[in-house]
């Protein structure tokens, strides 16, 4: 099964796979790796690739991630040279519910990021509600 690994800034990823769990139960193979306040980017690095290396049993990875440019972005895209990962950014709670209960055995990791991506556009959208008699 292809594994996921969630990075962020602090404890925003932790935050998410646990409102996803609660929504949907436990996730299989997935982590969440927290960028932790003054933390060396180096030894960030080491913990993401420990939590790669643990998730991915030879089907790959996917990496949900926080923002673009920013440690955890430039720590996973440099793991990308040696391992069966893929990046999909703009992490977000739709995108995770919808990985996370659409995985299956036989899901490609490749499938798994198209629909992460997918999910994540579609689940955003502004509403407004108009009040009678208001210019």
């Amino acid at each position: 099964m292809v594994g996921i690994v969630i990075a962020s800034h602090g404890v925003f990823c932790e935050g998410l796979k646990s409102s996803t769990e609660m929504i949907g139960g436990t996730i299989a193979q997935c982590t969440a790796v927290a960028l932790q306040p003054g933390e060396d980017p180096d030894a960030y690095g080491e913990r993401l690739c420990k939590a790669v290396d643990q998730m991915d049993d030879g089907h790959g990875v996917l990496m949900l991630i926080d923002l673009r440019g920013g440690t955890p972005f430039n720590r996973s895209i440099m793991l990308t040279r040696e391992k069966h990962i893929m990046l999909t950014v703009g992490a977000n709670l739709p995108m995770l519910l919808s990985v996370a209960l659409g995985r299956h055995e036989d899901s490609t990791l490749e499938e798994l990021a198209a629909l992460a991506e997918k999910e994540a556009k579609e689940s955003i959208g502004t509403i407004c509600f108009n009040k009678i008699g208001r210019a």
